[in-house]
């Protein structure tokens, strides 16, 4: 039962970490006017999570455009470049491995199996 308690006590810190974090998104140079061929970084703070490997998902006007292990990303800027810039960030977690091996031809004795996979 105790160890039910703390695995529930954990799950929610983890919860409550990720909600309390806020990000904030900081360019250089601070000027949301710009002229093509010139360079902006854009930054991505995850306040109070600096202890945290994260992922960043840049995206222009909603869509996705970038992603990197970085929370700088330099570029240069362009007409097209135009647009409301926001960062999504995620925890970097990795499962285990899950290994496969596939052979070409068909198993002897096996039955045909339609699903695809």
């Amino acid at each position: 039962c105790w160890m039910e308690v703390q695995m529930y006590l954990l799950y929610f810190f983890f919860l409550l970490e990720i909600v309390s974090n806020k990000v904030v998104v900081t360019q250089k140079p601070n000027s949301s006017q710009m002229f093509s061929g010139e360079t902006i970084t854009l930054t991505c703070e995850v306040q109070g999570g600096e202890s945290t490997e994260w992922t960043y998902e840049w995206r222009r006007s909603g869509s996705v455009i970038h992603s990197t292990p970085s929370k700088d990303w330099t570029f240069n800027v362009y007409e097209s470049s135009s647009g409301k810039y926001t960062c999504q960030c995620r925890r970097k977690q990795s499962s285990e491995t899950a290994e496969l091996t596939v052979y070409s031809g068909i198993r002897s004795g096996a039955a045909l199996d339609n699903t695809g996979l």
